[in-house]
């Protein structure tokens, strides 16, 4: 599997320092731009999953603009991207099939351009969040 580069790994840390609990929104922006949600959905003494999105509303819809899992490895530090959603364009995938934090299936190359977009959403971020 792809890991996230060093930079990216920099801003989800950044991200999850920020988080009260288990969540955060951060709108560090003065809304110029759509807040940053993250959240943890699964933790054991191995991995840890979190999840981190943009959102909207629509007609009182909650919709993902988009949504990104990924899996953070205790041991090394490393993060995963394991799954995209972008509900304006009805997209939905996991790229590594996971569960109760055993990997049951990669798609390599889902898994890879999931890291690509990544990696570049997460710089997005930084710099309209002013991380």
């Amino acid at each position: 599997m792809k890991r996230l580069n060093a930079d990216s790994i920099n801003i989800l840390n950044q991200l999850i320092g920020m988080m009260n609990g288990w969540c955060a929104k951060i709108d560090l922006s003065e809304g110029s731009y759509m807040p940053v949600f993250i959240s943890t959905t699964y933790e054991d003494d191995r991995s840890k999953v979190f999840v981190v999105g943009h959102y909207s509303s629509v007609v009182g819809e909650i919709l993902a603009n988009p949504e990104m899992k990924f899996l953070f490895d205790v041991g090394t530090g490393s993060f995963y991207p394991i799954y995209y959603r972008q509900d304006s364009l009805e997209i939905e995938n996991y790229s590594v099939k996971i569960d109760d934090g055993l990997i049951l299936g990669v798609n390599k190359p889902l898994q890879a351009e999931h890291t690509e977009f990544a990696n570049h959403w997460l710089r997005n971020i930084r710099s309209q969040q002013n991380l």
